[in-house]
Formats: structure tokens, sequence, C-alpha cells
């Protein structure tokens, strides 16, 4: 058997994975986009072209949702880019000795829980009546309302706590692993010419991190952008649409209102602003201010 036909082999059952799981689904929810298919109306499913994609971006609670979405988004990615950084440094600092590898191990802890798990813990953190958290909001004055989930100014802010202590040690881990992997000269030759303390993160630990920074930056960008478990099993999108992300709405459509040739259009402009977002990303950030193209 030729080296190349065996390799073949080896690789098409995974080819037919992908592309039974992945992109004959995709292709369905195309063909459903153009479509009215409804399991509440029943009857013959007919084309009718570009009519949902009319509805979607006539619906308003298609651009509140999206707004839902980068509130949660973009004040999570903020704080763990920040705090995974400043932790990382922390760690870094002081070296890879036992005491550390073995607070490390305890640190990532979150990373292995599964969402429920993490979102039943964080619903009864911020419980009205028994939660540890929403006693201290409600000593400190910050607390109006009977709890966190159940007030429409301060559901989002929950949510970003409950992702922000999830994620923040899988961004810390994966900084700390970038600084341990900076060149030992380089370290030497900064230490030797008296960088010392910020100045040195700053002028060679950031520096030498850049792509790694923007690499994690893309990931948690789109991992942040799809929440939808914990508004699930937390609050359901409440109170009334409060925490109502663009994910959620997508959901809700498709197995709540079964409106199926409706979600599956708004699935297909998820991956679209997902794709492009990420190909500008990479071509204008990246190319340009990390790989110097």
């Amino acid at each position: 058997m030729r080296k190349e036909t065996f390799g073949w082999m080896l690789v098409l059952p995974s080819f037919m994975y992908l592309m039974g799981v992945i992109v004959v689904p995709w292709i369905y929810s195309i063909y459903l986009s153009f479509t009215n298919l409804s399991y509440t109306s029943p009857g013959i499913v007919s084309f009718v072209w570009d009519t949902n994609f009319i509805k979607m971006f006539d619906d308003p609670k298609i651009y509140a949702s999206i707004g839902k979405t980068a509130m949660i988004m973009v004040p999570a990615i903020v704080l763990q880019m920040l705090f995974g950084l400043f932790i990382a440094w922390g760690l870094y600092t002081l070296g890879t000795s036992a005491k550390v590898r073995i607070l490390t191990t305890i640190y990532v802890l979150p990373i292995v829980m599964s969402s429920s798990v993490i979102a039943l813990t964080w619903y009864f953190i911020l419980h009205s009546e028994y939660g540890v958290l929403t006693y201290l909001l409600r000593s400190f004055g910050l607390l109006k309302g009977v709890s966190v989930w159940s007030d429409p100014n301060l559901v989002i802010f929950g949510y970003v706590l409950v992702d922000t202590w999830q994620w923040l040690p899988f961004v810390t881990l994966l900084f700390w692993a970038g600084m341990n992997a900076i060149p030992r000269d380089l370290v030497e030759s900064a230490n030797v010419d008296g960088a010392k303390g910020f100045y040195f993160f700053r002028k060679v630990i950031f520096p030498s991190i850049l792509p790694l920074f923007a690499v994690v930056l893309l990931l948690r960008g789109m991992d942040t952008f799809k929440i939808i478990d914990p508004i699930i099993i937390i609050t359901y999108g409440g109170p009334g649409d409060a925490s109502e992300t663009l994910h959620f709405f997508n959901y809700r459509e498709a197995f709540r209102l079964w409106n199926i040739g409706y979600a599956s259009t708004i699935g297909l402009f998820i991956f679209f602003v997902v794709e492009i977002a990420c190909a500008l990303y990479v071509k204008f950030f990246m190319a340009k201010y990390v790989y110097g193209g």
C-alpha cells in the first residue's frame, strides 16, 4: 500500500465526521434559511427566498440582543485580559517552585468545571435570600433590588462575573506559559541593563508575548460572543428580555418558538458576522501590529 493511500485512510474517519457533523448540517441550515419551515404552523414547506433576511434586519429584537451580547462581551474580555496579564506577571515573578505549581493547579480548577455547575454556583452566590455576594452588596448599599439576577440593570454584570470567573484562569495560564517561554538570555540581558519592575514588563515581557496576546484575545472574543449556557440555566433571558443575547435569541426562535426557517437565517447571520470579524482582526491587527506584515 502506498504511503499516500495509507495517509488518506487515516484521515478518512475524521473527514467523514466533519462532513456529517459540520458541513452537511451547515449546508442544510442554508437551505432552511430560505424556507418558511415552522413546527407551529403545519403545512407544506415552501421557499420564501429573502423574506427571512428582510424580517431579521427589520426585527428590533436582533439589534437589542446584539447590544446585550456586546455589554457582556466587552467588559468580560477587558477584565480577563487585564487581570490575566497581571496575575500571570505575578506568578512569573514567583518563579517555578513547587508551591507555585500547586497554586496554579488550584487556580485553574474553574476551567475543568462544566458550565452548568459554574452557572448554578453563581446563581446561589447571588441568590436573593442566602447569596453571600448578595448580602455583601446589600451591606455596602450597592444592591437596591432583590438580587442581581432579578434586576434588569445588573443582570448583565452578573454574567460578566460568571464568564470572568470561569475563564480568567485560562487566560492567565496562557500568558504565564508565554512568559516562561521567553528566552533566558533576553531576560538576563535586560536584568543586566537594569530593567526592573513595570519597566521590565512593558519593554521586555509584553512585547515578547504580544502575538500570544492577540491569539488569546481572538479566542476569548469568539467564545464570549456565543455565551448561552449560564443564561439558559440562571435567568433564561430574563428578567423580561434583559439578558437575551444573540445566541439565546437564536436558541429561543429555534427550540421554543419552533421557527426553524427564521432561526436558520439568524444562525447564518451569526456565522458570517464571526467570520468577517475574525478575518478583519487577523488582517488589520495581527498581521500589521503583531507580525509586522
